[in-house]
């Protein structure tokens, strides 16, 4: 088999990532490929808050996301031409016990922000980190955060 978690959302050419994903298959293989379905909560809150110091950032301001929706998903798999093509939504639920330590592991471990932070570049970044650590501020509070998330894997066959 094959896997992308939450990688090919992020390739400039999302069609040839699908394609080549596909082509390295042997016939009768399966392919699993992740994305996130929506981003609200406090991970929404963080990409709004970013979105007021960037507008023209993707992905922010209420946008769905790359792969967001079943059928979008289906129809990228299908045309890479992988057959059998089904959907999963799963749904996983995180409680972090105060707003600096979601904060630190969202500006670690989140890849769209990591990205982001590694090219604004630290000094660029740390304006745009603690506005959205107030925005974050004044949307969710300090803690205890829930978030509940929902993610689609795609499974296709070679």
């Amino acid at each position: 088999g094959a896997f992308s978690m939450v990688g090919l959302v992020f390739f400039p050419d999302r069609a040839a990532g699908f394609r080549e994903l596909h082509r390295v298959l042997r016939p009768g293989r399966r392919a699993v490929v992740s994305s996130v379905a929506s981003f609200e909560g406090p991970f929404g809150e963080v990409l709004e808050g970013i979105h007021a110091n960037l507008p023209t950032l993707r992905f922010a301001g209420g946008q769905t996301p790359p792969l967001g929706t079943p059928e979008e998903f289906t129809a990228e798999m299908s045309s890479a031409g992988f057959r059998e093509v089904v959907i999963h939504t799963i749904t996983y639920r995180e409680v972090t016990p105060t707003l600096d330590e979601f904060w630190a592991r969202t500006q670690r471990s989140a890849a769209p922000v990591a990205l982001l932070r590694r090219r604004l570049g630290e000094e660029r970044w740390q304006d745009v980190a603690n506005s959205v650590l107030e925005h974050l501020r004044q949307t969710v509070g300090e803690g205890p955060l829930e978030e509940i998330t929902t993610h689609y894997l795609g499974v296709g066959t070679k």
